[in-house]
């Protein structure tokens, strides 16, 4: 019998992407995503849905493949940027634990976040502070700071706690 010691944030750090034809791109860093197959990753796009159950957060923004151009062509500005294209591997922030700083986030009752509100997954892939969307889920993350609501429509950065 054999049990091997795995280092989390490795074993997740590029899992493949496979986008839905309908999700509109580009798909921005700090999206919630969903094991769809081995080792394969696609946003969560139904929160209520029990099997779209979040792993962790896109570390990359997801752009489409150029369809003007051959196959796996690339542009210039395209190397050595930190994003990906659909089909590629990705990146996946995740670990109970880790802190991380987000604009992805929707205020859903526009009066701001406070510290210590748990944060669920929405249908569009982002957090809500409200669980309307995923009864199924459960929270995926925790507020370390709080955003006014005027803060909040702005898109300030969140910082969170990861709760899975």
């Amino acid at each position: 019998m054999t049990f091997i010691l795995r280092h989390p944030a490795q074993e997740v750090q590029f899992l493949k992407f496979t986008g839905s034809p309908t999700e509109t791109r580009p798909i921005p860093a700090g999206r919630l995503v969903r094991l769809t197959d081995d080792r394969t990753v696609d946003t969560v796009a139904n929160a209520s849905d029990a099997t779209q159950r979040a792993v962790g957060w896109l570390m990359q923004k997801v752009k489409d493949p150029y369809t003007d151009f051959p196959a796996g062509y690339v542009m210039r500005g395209d190397m050595g940027s930190s994003d990906a294209f659909v089909g590629d591997p990705v990146a996946v922030a995740c670990g109970q634990g880790a802190i991380y700083e987000t604009d992805q986030y929707v205020d859903e009752g526009s009066d701001g976040i406070s510290a210590g509100t748990l944060l669920y997954p929405d249908d569009d892939g982002k957090l809500s502070d409200n669980d309307a969307d995923s009864a199924n889920q459960g929270a995926v993350a925790i507020a370390l700071n709080s955003l006014s609501a005027a803060q909040a429509a702005a898109s300030e950065m969140l910082l969170i706690q990861a709760l899975i």
